[in-house]
Protein backbone atom coordinates (compact mmCIF):
# COMPACT_ATOMS: atom_id res chain seq x y z
CA UNK A 1 0.00 0.00 0.00
CA UNK A 2 2.82 2.36 0.86
CA UNK A 3 4.45 1.73 -2.51
CA UNK A 4 1.13 2.22 -4.32
CA UNK A 5 0.63 5.51 -2.47
CA UNK A 6 4.10 6.67 -3.47
CA UNK A 7 3.46 5.72 -7.09
CA UNK A 8 0.17 7.64 -7.09
CA UNK A 9 1.81 10.69 -5.53
CA UNK A 10 4.61 10.54 -8.09
CA UNK A 11 2.10 10.24 -10.91
CA UNK A 12 0.12 13.23 -9.63
CA UNK A 13 3.34 15.24 -9.33
CA UNK A 14 4.32 14.44 -12.90
CA UNK A 15 0.85 15.34 -14.19
CA UNK A 16 0.99 18.62 -12.26
CA UNK A 17 4.43 19.41 -13.66
CA UNK A 18 3.26 18.67 -17.19
CA UNK A 19 0.14 20.78 -16.66
CA UNK A 20 2.20 23.71 -15.39
CA UNK A 21 4.62 23.34 -18.29
CA UNK A 22 1.74 23.24 -20.78
CA UNK A 23 0.22 26.36 -19.22
CA UNK A 24 3.51 28.25 -19.56
CA UNK A 25 3.80 27.03 -23.14
CA UNK A 26 0.41 28.47 -24.10
CA UNK A 27 1.23 31.72 -22.28
CA UNK A 28 4.42 31.95 -24.34
CA UNK A 29 2.43 31.26 -27.50
CA UNK A 30 -0.04 34.06 -26.71
CA UNK A 31 2.73 36.57 -25.95
CA UNK A 32 4.63 35.62 -29.13
CA UNK A 33 1.45 36.08 -31.19
CA UNK A 34 0.92 39.57 -29.77
CA UNK A 35 4.59 40.38 -30.44
CA UNK A 36 4.18 39.20 -34.05
CA UNK A 37 1.15 41.46 -34.51
CA UNK A 38 3.17 44.43 -33.25
CA UNK A 39 6.07 43.72 -35.60
CA UNK A 40 3.98 43.06 -38.72
CA UNK A 41 3.04 46.73 -39.07
CA UNK A 42 3.80 48.24 -42.48
CA UNK A 43 6.39 50.62 -41.03
CA UNK A 44 6.81 49.65 -37.36
CA UNK A 45 8.11 52.40 -35.09
CA UNK A 46 10.15 51.83 -31.96
CA UNK A 47 6.86 51.94 -30.06
CA UNK A 48 5.96 48.73 -31.92
CA UNK A 49 9.40 47.17 -32.27
CA UNK A 50 10.58 47.41 -28.68
CA UNK A 51 7.48 45.77 -27.10
CA UNK A 52 7.49 43.23 -29.94
CA UNK A 53 11.07 42.08 -29.38
CA UNK A 54 10.60 42.14 -25.61
CA UNK A 55 7.52 39.96 -26.13
CA UNK A 56 9.55 37.41 -28.10
CA UNK A 57 12.21 37.40 -25.37
CA UNK A 58 9.56 36.89 -22.68
CA UNK A 59 7.95 34.12 -24.74
CA UNK A 60 11.30 32.34 -25.04
CA UNK A 61 11.86 32.65 -21.29
CA UNK A 62 8.42 31.17 -20.56
CA UNK A 63 9.08 28.30 -22.99
CA UNK A 64 12.31 27.52 -21.11
CA UNK A 65 10.50 27.69 -17.77
CA UNK A 66 7.74 25.46 -19.09
CA UNK A 67 10.28 22.89 -20.26
CA UNK A 68 11.97 22.90 -16.87
CA UNK A 69 8.68 22.69 -14.97
CA UNK A 70 7.77 19.59 -16.96
CA UNK A 71 11.19 18.12 -16.13
CA UNK A 72 12.19 18.28 -19.78
CA UNK A 73 9.92 15.34 -20.55
CA UNK A 74 9.43 14.73 -24.25
CA UNK A 75 9.29 10.95 -24.39
CA UNK A 76 6.76 10.30 -27.12
CA UNK A 77 3.34 11.74 -27.91
CA UNK A 78 1.39 12.84 -24.85
CA UNK A 79 -2.36 12.89 -24.45
CA UNK A 80 -4.38 16.09 -24.64
CA UNK A 81 -8.16 16.10 -24.15
CA UNK A 82 -9.75 15.83 -27.58
CA UNK A 83 -12.13 18.74 -26.97
CA UNK A 84 -9.24 20.98 -25.90
CA UNK A 85 -7.12 20.00 -28.89
CA UNK A 86 -10.01 20.55 -31.32
CA UNK A 87 -10.84 23.92 -29.78
CA UNK A 88 -7.25 25.15 -29.94
CA UNK A 89 -6.87 23.91 -33.51
CA UNK A 90 -10.05 25.77 -34.47
CA UNK A 91 -8.65 28.98 -32.94
CA UNK A 92 -5.40 28.55 -34.89
CA UNK A 93 -7.30 28.01 -38.15
CA UNK A 94 -9.52 31.05 -37.50
CA UNK A 95 -6.44 33.14 -36.73
CA UNK A 96 -4.73 31.94 -39.92
CA UNK A 97 -7.82 32.77 -41.96
CA UNK A 98 -8.27 36.21 -40.37
CA UNK A 99 -4.72 37.46 -40.93
CA UNK A 100 -4.77 36.21 -44.53
CA UNK A 101 -8.08 37.89 -45.37
CA UNK A 102 -7.51 41.14 -43.47
CA UNK A 103 -7.40 44.02 -45.96
CA UNK A 104 -6.90 41.62 -48.89
CA UNK A 105 -8.69 43.94 -51.34
CA UNK A 106 -6.25 46.80 -50.70
CA UNK A 107 -2.97 45.05 -49.83
CA UNK A 108 -0.86 44.04 -51.68
CA UNK A 109 -1.57 47.04 -53.89
CA UNK A 110 -2.63 46.52 -57.49
CA UNK A 111 -1.86 43.20 -59.14
CA UNK A 112 1.21 41.30 -60.22
CA UNK A 113 1.87 40.12 -63.76
CA UNK A 114 1.52 36.46 -62.75
CA UNK A 115 -1.80 37.17 -61.08
CA UNK A 116 -3.09 38.76 -64.28
CA UNK A 117 -1.94 35.84 -66.43
CA UNK A 118 -3.42 33.34 -63.99
CA UNK A 119 -6.68 35.22 -64.06
CA UNK A 120 -6.78 35.31 -67.86
CA UNK A 121 -6.33 31.53 -68.04
CA UNK A 122 -9.06 31.05 -65.42
CA UNK A 123 -11.44 33.26 -67.44
CA UNK A 124 -10.90 31.09 -70.52
CA UNK A 125 -11.59 27.98 -68.46
CA UNK A 126 -14.68 29.56 -66.96
CA UNK A 127 -16.07 30.45 -70.40
CA UNK A 128 -15.18 27.08 -71.93
CA UNK A 129 -12.85 28.75 -74.42
CA UNK A 130 -9.72 27.22 -75.89
CA UNK A 131 -6.84 28.15 -73.57
CA UNK A 132 -4.09 30.09 -75.37
CA UNK A 133 -1.22 27.94 -76.55
CA UNK A 134 -2.86 24.61 -75.73
CA UNK A 135 -5.51 23.98 -78.36
CA UNK A 136 -7.71 22.58 -75.58
CA UNK A 137 -10.57 23.87 -73.47
CA UNK A 138 -9.57 21.99 -70.32
CA UNK A 139 -5.83 21.35 -70.54
CA UNK A 140 -3.66 19.49 -68.04
CA UNK A 141 -0.59 21.62 -68.84
CA UNK A 142 -0.27 25.19 -70.09
CA UNK A 143 2.81 25.79 -72.17
CA UNK A 144 2.17 29.18 -73.78
CA UNK A 145 1.95 31.60 -70.83
CA UNK A 146 2.76 29.97 -67.52
CA UNK A 147 4.69 26.77 -68.36
CA UNK A 148 2.96 25.03 -65.45
CA UNK A 149 0.50 22.26 -64.74
CA UNK A 150 -3.06 23.53 -64.98
CA UNK A 151 -4.30 22.21 -61.63
CA UNK A 152 -4.07 25.64 -59.98
CA UNK A 153 -6.21 27.42 -62.56
CA UNK A 154 -9.37 25.40 -62.03
CA UNK A 155 -9.80 26.55 -58.40
CA UNK A 156 -9.20 30.13 -59.64
CA UNK A 157 -11.97 29.69 -62.20
CA UNK A 158 -14.23 28.32 -59.45
CA UNK A 159 -13.40 31.35 -57.29
CA UNK A 160 -14.37 33.63 -60.21
CA UNK A 161 -17.66 31.74 -60.45
CA UNK A 162 -18.36 32.33 -56.74
CA UNK A 163 -16.98 35.83 -56.14
CA UNK A 164 -16.69 37.44 -59.57
CA UNK A 165 -13.66 38.17 -61.72
CA UNK A 166 -11.06 40.19 -59.83
CA UNK A 167 -7.51 40.04 -58.49
CA UNK A 168 -9.00 39.55 -55.02
CA UNK A 169 -10.79 36.41 -56.23
CA UNK A 170 -7.45 35.08 -57.50
CA UNK A 171 -5.99 35.68 -54.04
CA UNK A 172 -8.85 33.89 -52.30
CA UNK A 173 -7.44 30.67 -53.75
CA UNK A 174 -4.07 31.36 -52.14
CA UNK A 175 -5.80 32.09 -48.83
CA UNK A 176 -7.60 28.74 -49.05
CA UNK A 177 -4.44 26.74 -49.71
CA UNK A 178 -2.50 28.76 -47.14
CA UNK A 179 -4.98 27.85 -44.40
CA UNK A 180 -5.19 24.27 -45.67
CA UNK A 181 -1.40 23.94 -45.38
CA UNK A 182 -1.60 24.94 -41.70
CA UNK A 183 -4.00 22.03 -41.13
CA UNK A 184 -1.79 19.65 -43.14
CA UNK A 185 1.29 20.72 -41.17
CA UNK A 186 -0.57 20.13 -37.89
CA UNK A 187 -1.53 16.61 -39.00
CA UNK A 188 2.04 15.81 -40.01
CA UNK A 189 3.55 17.20 -36.80
CA UNK A 190 0.98 15.40 -34.65
CA UNK A 191 2.05 12.05 -36.05
CA UNK A 192 5.69 12.75 -35.22
CA UNK A 193 5.59 14.81 -32.01
CA UNK A 194 2.15 14.52 -30.40
CA UNK A 195 -0.71 17.03 -30.04
CA UNK A 196 0.91 19.78 -27.95
CA UNK A 197 3.93 20.34 -30.17
CA UNK A 198 1.75 19.92 -33.27
CA UNK A 199 -0.49 22.77 -32.12
CA UNK A 200 2.56 24.92 -31.42
CA UNK A 201 4.10 24.24 -34.84
CA UNK A 202 0.79 24.85 -36.63
CA UNK A 203 0.45 28.19 -34.84
CA UNK A 204 3.99 29.07 -35.90
CA UNK A 205 3.20 28.43 -39.56
CA UNK A 206 -0.12 30.28 -39.24
CA UNK A 207 1.68 33.41 -37.99
CA UNK A 208 4.92 33.35 -40.00
CA UNK A 209 5.24 36.53 -42.03
CA UNK A 210 6.54 34.86 -45.21
CA UNK A 211 3.72 32.32 -45.17
CA UNK A 212 1.12 35.02 -44.60
CA UNK A 213 2.58 37.04 -47.51
CA UNK A 214 2.46 34.14 -49.97
CA UNK A 215 -1.03 33.23 -48.79
CA UNK A 216 -2.22 36.70 -49.88
CA UNK A 217 -0.76 36.76 -53.43
CA UNK A 218 -2.15 34.85 -56.42
CA UNK A 219 0.95 32.80 -57.16
CA UNK A 220 0.45 29.12 -57.86
CA UNK A 221 3.42 28.15 -55.64
CA UNK A 222 1.19 28.29 -52.56
CA UNK A 223 -0.71 25.26 -53.87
Amino acid sequence: RSRASRDQACSRSLRGAKGAGLGLFFAALLIATLAQLLLRQEQPTWAHQLPGWLGFALGGFLLLRGWRRSAGQSAGPERVPLALEAGLLLLIVLFALTVRLDGLKSYPFGGFRDEGENGNVAIQLLKGETVDGTGQRFPAYIEHNTQNAAGYFYPVAFSFKLFGISITSVRYVSVFFGVLSVLAFWALARGFFGPSLALFLASCLASMRWHINFSRIGFLGIM
